[in-house]
Formats: structure tokens, sequence, C-alpha cells
């Protein structure tokens, strides 16, 4: 299955007033179109694994690129998805834990480039805990962030007043100082705290927790050379 990886959610286990607490497990995949026209097997192999997956523990999944319209989500999953010209992201979420946040504005789409790179913007509650946070789902360009993810997530915090993101992402940027250019092309290396920060997910004072660096892509050469597939949030505690 030509550039096909997966990278696995940090658990994040957040207090409550309660003392109660919740286990958030989060998934990043990004198939790549070019699995769904090498043959029909990979495209059975991903629509399998995915299946498996979500069945897994998963709470959210940010599926990239998923270029069919035949996956069947498990009983009690649901889905929002985004589209910029022929790039489609998909946020999974197992609506048995998790009911999206009523109200004005609670959830935005949008592109992060011109008909390209769409993102999804999301307010969840627990269904039991009370729990509330911001989910973003996201295929981030290959240069430049742009403002528009930015004031997405803006819009949403300020009309639910949750501070409390995770963000699952197919970034397109390497982990800092893996090449020279990293010191020369702005935004080609970062920080999972300045991705975050770059994107107004993250305020001065937060500190975040990150899946680690994993060389996620991709088949093609240099094969798994690029640490691209994050899954971070400013909140809770591995």
């Amino acid at each position: 299955c030509p550039r096909a990886y997966v990278a696995f959610g940090v658990a994040l286990t957040v207090a409550q007033a309660t003392s109660s607490a919740v286990s958030i497990r989060a998934l990043q995949w990004n198939p790549h179109w070019e699995c769904f026209e090498a043959s029909t097997e990979c495209k059975s192999e991903v629509l399998k694994l995915l299946a498996l997956r979500l069945k897994n523990g998963t709470d959210f999944a940010n599926v990239v690129e998923l270029e069919t319209s035949d996956f069947v989500m498990p009983v009690g999953w649901g889905n929002i998805s985004s589209t910029c010209g022929r790039d489609t992201t998909h946020l999974f979420f197992d609506a048995t834990r998790w009911k999206l946040s009523g109200g004005l504005n609670s959830g935005q789409q949008g592109c992060m480039a011109t008909r390209d790179r769409s993102y999804i913007v999301q307010a969840f509650e627990h269904r039991s805990l009370g729990l509330k946070i911001v989910v973003i789902g996201a295929h981030f360009p290959h240069h430049g962030i742009g403002s528009s993810l930015a004031g997405s997530i803006r819009a949403v915090r300020n009309s639910t007043a949750i501070d409390s993101m995770l963000l699952i992402a197919d970034t397109n940027i390497n982990q800092p100082h893996a090449f020279p250019l990293c010191r020369i092309v702005p935004g080609l290396c970062m920080s999972s705290a300045e991705i975050m920060k770059s994107i107004g997910a993250k305020r001065d004072a937060e500190v975040v927790l990150s899946t680690d660096l994993l060389k996620t892509c991709c088949q093609n050469p240099p094969q798994y050379s690029f640490a691209f597939d994050r899954v971070i949030a400013n909140f809770g505690s591995s």
C-alpha cells in the first residue's frame, strides 16, 4: 500500500471536579490517494484496518485522503467531513462517548490553502463526564500554515469558551533540526508546541502533550523520513 502509515495518539487522562477521569485516544492516518488508485487490494486493506482501529478503543480519528465512499463506520460512530477541491478530511468520533457541543458556531470547516488542504474544528462534550474539548482535524499545506485554521479555532473558542484543544493532523511539518534547511525556511520544521501556538491552539503559559515525532511519511523515496503526523493537546497528563 503506497504511502500509508498510522500514528497513534497519546492517551490523555483529564482530572474532573468529581475526581473522575477520562482517557482520550486519538488516531491520525493519511493513506494517500495513491493507495486508492494503485489497486483494489490496497483500498480493501485501508478500509479493513480503519474499521479495526476505530473499534480498538479510539475516541477520535482524523483520516486524510480517504478517497472512497465505500467505508462503513462501526455502529455507534459519527463523522464530520471537509472537502477542499480534491482534498478530503474525515473526523470520525465515538458517538457512544462523545456528542457535538450545542450552540452557535461550535464547529467550522475550511481550507488551509485555496481549494486545498481541508480542516475541521469541532467542540465535543463527553456524554457521561461532561468534559468539553475542541478537536481539530487537519491536513496542512507543505509550505505555510496560513491564517484560516487559526481564525476558525479562535471563532469556536470564543463561541464555546472551551480552551482544551486536541489537534489530530497530517502537519507536513518536520521535527526541529531534521535538515539544514530547517534553519533557513520558516515553518519547515517545528516542535509540537510551536505548531499549536502557530494556529492559536496554545497560549504562552500552556504546556502541550504530543505523540513522539515518528517518521511516518512516506513509503515512496526517501522512505519514512518525515515526522508529519501528530496528535497534540494543550491539556491533560499522559
